[in-house]
This record gives C-alpha cells, structure tokens and sequence, in this order.
C-alpha cells in the first residue's frame, strides 16, 4: 500500500492515443543520507532463475546523495546471501583502493 501511495502522488498525465509521454516514477526512495563527510556504499543483487546465474552491482554517493562511481559484477551460480557477500565485497575493495 505504501508504494501505491507513492505511485499516486507523483500523478499520470492523461493518456493520448498517438502521444504519450513517458515519465520517472522512483517507488520506496528512502536512501538515508551518511553522517559527516561519510561515502555510502548501497549493493543490490539480481538471479535468473531460468539460467541459475546471478549479478551484483553497487553504487557509491556522497552526503548529498550524488552517484560518485558504480559497478556491475556477474557473478554466475549462486544464492542470493552469496551474491549479496559478493557485492558487498567488491564494494568495499573499491572502497580500499580508492
């Protein structure tokens, strides 16, 4: 119901039948800002069932919330606990070398 009520806010203009005008709805933003001059590290996993394979992939953003870099990892098979490990480990090397 929450994400309903998020859908429902931002509106929909009226649908035209030669015309339509594609919009960004975000649904449950609630990244949460660092403390300080912190960086946060926000990782995400995805599997497809079909091909056993799965991927990770991660964004860093400052305290205003502006992306600074990104990665995509494939990863293969694997659960998702793993590949959530394995994008967070990525993560955090990116982190180290920088």
């Amino acid at each position: 119901l929450r994400m309903v009520g998020e859908i429902d806010r931002y509106g929909h203009p009226p649908s035209k039948a030669r015309h339509r005008q594609l919009e960004t709805i975000y649904i449950g933003w609630n990244w949460k800002h660092p403390q300080g001059e912190w960086i946060k590290l926000n990782c995400d996993v995805a599997y497809k069932e079909s091909m056993d394979v799965a991927g990770c992939g991660g964004l860093f953003r400052d305290l205003n919330g502006r992306w600074l870099k990104g990665y995509p990892q494939k990863i293969g098979a694997c659960d998702t606990l793993q590949a959530k490990m394995w994008g967070m480990y990525t993560g955090m090397q990116m982190a180290r070398i920088q």
